[in-house]
């Protein structure tokens, strides 16, 4: 390889080390730095939904202690319980359907009061429901799987507590509530652009989409190929997979645990390292503009170090090939001076130079015989 290639090949090799060693560092530091970030707003968003749900039950199980202490403490007559359940009722938009049943089947004579005044067949049985039996078994609050109401047009669950008397099970008190805030906050809150956020039933069906379609119907796992986690994530108070397949993040939650729902949000993993793509692109455009000012550096500096080189060499050459000019040539100044000067000048000069010879034989002539 000549000079002038390897110059320039070593000079930009030791740019790009350098500017490697610098680089390399401080992207190895904004990933981990970012990984720290998403890991942490991945807690925060689980937080966030867990305290929504809570706090969306909240209102409601005050309802029911309400109802609860009416049930205990006064006697019960359907025409003066209706208006204090319709009260109850308007508290809140999202209760549909607030009422209170006995612990006898209202087919054999059972009470039943809500704030509809519902025309309640008489053959009906609350007993045989799930809502009252999943209540009548419980020492605290009850919510029932969300199921698609024809008359509300949405999703509604129902939180049921029951009622203890004198020490024996006395009646259910419960509420229909429709999820339309919970439903409206989940398809507003994600971690990225392109990602979505849910709430889960515990089975891993859609209680919150934006399609309706999938609601109650599709299964979340299988939907975005997650199946591998369903069972760590429905088991899990925090989890967070920034590459969970399919070029996709996972993070989910555990909520309330009286809902037995679970918090999931997924979207395209390459929006959460947007950042650290970006910070990396510019890395690389630094590098490659260094490495081509080296290459135009090295080349200048390579001429200035060969030329003179080249021609040695040439001269060189010239020598041994017996072709070499040996002849001193003055500078040319009558180029610059009058004629007079080139003249008068000249002669002189052609004078002493012939003389120059004669005069050193005679030196040398005189030092041999002054050395007889």
């Amino acid at each position: 390889m000549k000079i002038k290639a390897r110059l320039i090949l070593s000079f930009s090799l030791m740019v790009f080390a350098a500017v490697l060693v610098v680089s390399a560092p401080i992207i190895l530091r904004q990933v981990k730095i970012q990984q720290e970030n998403l890991t942490e707003n991945a807690r925060y968003m689980e937080r966030v939904f867990y305290t929504e749900v809570e706090n969306f039950l909240k209102e409601p199980k005050g309802v029911l202690d309400a109802m609860s202490e009416y049930a205990r403490t006064q006697e019960l007559d359907r025409e003066v319980i209706t208006p204090f359940l319709q009260g109850l009722a308007e508290t809140n938009s999202d209760y549909q359907y607030v009422y209170y049943v006995d612990a006898v089947p209202y087919s054999q004579g059972g009470f039943l009061a809500d704030n509809l005044h519902l025309d309640i067949p008489g053959d009906y049985d609350q007993t045989t429901r799930g809502w009252f039996k999943a209540a009548a078994a419980s020492d605290g609050f009850i919510v029932t799987e969300p199921y698609m109401d024809i008359m509300v047009g949405g999703v509604v669950i129902t939180l049921a507590k029951r009622v203890m008397k004198d020490g024996r099970f006395f009646g259910v008190a419960a509420v229909d509530i429709a999820l339309d805030r919970v439903v409206k906050f989940a398809n507003s809150f994600r971690m990225t652009a392109g990602g979505s956020s849910y709430i889960l039933s515990a089975d891993g069906k859609y209680i919150t989409n934006a399609d309706s379609e999938k609601v109650l119907k599709a299964d979340f796992f299988d939907d975005y190929g997650f199946s591998k986690y369903r069972k760590e994530l429905s088991s899990s108070s925090g989890f967070a997979n920034l590459d969970a397949g399919g070029g996709n993040y996972l993070i989910g939650s555990k909520l309330p645990e009286v809902t037995g729902w679970l918090f999931a949000s997924a979207g395209p993993s390459g929006e959460l390292y947007g950042a650290i793509y970006s910070n990396t692109r510019f890395a690389l455009f630094l590098a490659l503009a260094c490495i081509l000012a080296a290459v135009a550096i090295s080349l200048l500096i390579s001429n200035m170090i060969v030329r003179p080189l080249n021609e040695v060499v040439v001269a060189v050459k010239g020598i041994a090939e017996g072709n070499a000019d040996l002849t001193y040539r003055l500078p040319e100044k009558c180029a610059t001076r009058s004629a007079f000067w080139c003249a008068t000048s000249m002669p002189l000069w052609k004078n002493s130079s012939q003389s120059y010879p004669r005069s050193s034989r005679q030196r040398n002539l005189s030092l041999a015989q002054g050395s007889r």
